[in-house]
C-alpha cells in the first residue's frame, strides 16, 4: 500500500473512531466512579531528616534545616500536617518521612551543593515518591569551604519546598496543572501519578504529551496504556507518523494494548504495510486482540 493511501486510511480510522466513543451519560458515570474511587490524602510528616555529605558536612545545622523545610511545606497551602490530629475529620491520612540530602562537591575554586529531597511513604501504596533535586554553585573567593557551603545551601530550601509542594498539590486529583507545567520533573510526576488518581479528564491531556522528547513522551505513552481508556485511541492514531520508524513499533503496541474497534481497524491497515517489521508488529497486535488477519488482495 502506498504511503499516501495508507495515510488516508489512517485519517479515516481516526475520523470514524469518533462515532464509537461512549455516550455522554456513560462518560459522566465514569467520571463519577473515578471521583468516588480517589480520596485526596492529607500528608503527615512522620520525620524530617537532613543528611549532609561531601563538602557540605559541617556546613549546615541539620535540625534547623529540617524545621525550616517542614514549616515551609506545612504553610505552603497543600495538605501537609505535622500531626494526624491536625488533619480534617474526613481526610485520608498518608504518612511519610522526608529526607533532605545536601551534597557538596568542590572543583577547583568553585563549590556546588546539590539538594535532593525525597518523601518516602511510611505505608504500602502505589503512589510515586515526591522527589525534587536543586543545585547551586558559587566561587569560593578565599572563603572557607564550610562558609561557602552554608551560603549556597540555605537558599536551596525555598525551591526545594516549592517543588515538593507543587507535586503534593497534585494529590488533590487535579493533574491538569502538572501535565501542563513547564517543569519536566512535575510533568513526569503527574504522569506517574495518573494511574492511581484515575481522573477521567487525564487521558486526553496525556495524549498531547506523547510527542514530547524522551523521557516525557515515553512516560506519557506508558501512562496511556496503564490508564486503558479506549476513547483516546483515535487521538493516538492521529498522532502516529509512519515516517518515524523508531517510534512506530512502540506506538503500534500501545494501540494494540488499548484495544477496541478503532485499534483493530488501524492494525488491519498496517498489517499490509510494505515494511515487514511494521506489518509483523501490526499482525501481532491483531493476534493479541483475538482478531483474525486476512491479507488484502
Amino acid at each position: 500500500m502506498r504511503l499516501a493511501a495508507l495515510a488516508a486510511a489512517l485519517a479515516l480510522v481516526a475520523a470514524t473512531g469518533c462515532r464509537r466513543r461512549s455516550s455522554p451519560a456513560r462518560r459522566a458515570d465514569a467520571a463519577t466512579d473515578a471521583a468516588a474511587a480517589w480520596r485526596p490524602p492529607t500528608v503527615v510528616l512522620d520525620r524530617v531528616a537532613v543528611v549532609p555529605s561531601g563538602d557540605a558536612v559541617g556546613a549546615v545545622v541539620e535540625r534547623e534545616y529540617g524545621r525550616r523545610l517542614a514549616r515551609c511545606l506545612i504553610e505552603a497551602g497543600v495538605e501537609v500536617v505535622a500531626l494526624p490530629s491536625q488533619a480534617g475529620p474526613d481526610r485520608r491520612l498518608l504518612s511519610g518521612a522526608l529526607t533532605l540530602e545536601l551534597d557538596g562537591v568542590r572543583a577547583g575554586d568553585e563549590l556546588t551543593v546539590t539538594a535532593t529531597a525525597t518523601l518516602a511513604w511510611s505505608e504500602a501504596t502505589e503512589l510515586p515518591l515526591p522527589r525534587v533535586v536543586v543545585a547551586g554553585a558559587a566561587a569560593l573567593d578565599g572563603d572557607p569551604v564550610a562558609t561557602a557551603a552554608y551560603a549556597i545551601a540555605a537558599p536551596l530550601l525555598e525551591p526545594v519546598c516549592r517543588g515538593l509542594a507543587a507535586q503534593l498539590a497534585l494529590l488533590s486529583g487535579d493533574l491538569g496543572p502538572g501535565l501542563a507545567s513547564d517543569d519536566p520533573t512535575l510533568v513526569s510526576w503527574a504522569l506517574t501519578l495518573a494511574p492511581s488518581v484515575r481522573n477521567p479528564d487525564v487521558p486526553a491531556q496525556v495524549v498531547a504529551l506523547i510527542d514530547r522528547p524522551s523521557p516525557i513522551g515515553d512516560t506519557a505513552l506508558a501512562t496511556l496504556v496503564a490508564l486503558g481508556d479506549r476513547a483516546v485511541v483515535p487521538a493516538l492514531i492521529a498522532r502516529i507518523e509512519l515516517a518515524e520508524r523508531a517510534a512506530l513499533p512502540v506506538r503500534i503496541d500501545a494501540v494494540a494494548s488499548l484495544g477496541g474497534p478503532d485499534a483493530e481497524d488501524f492494525l488491519r491497515v498496517l498489517a499490509d504495510h510494505v515494511d515487514p517489521v511494521v506489518a509483523a508488529r501490526a499482525r501481532a497486535g491483531l493476534a493479541r486482540l483475538g482478531a483474525r488477519y486476512s491479507p488484502s488482495q
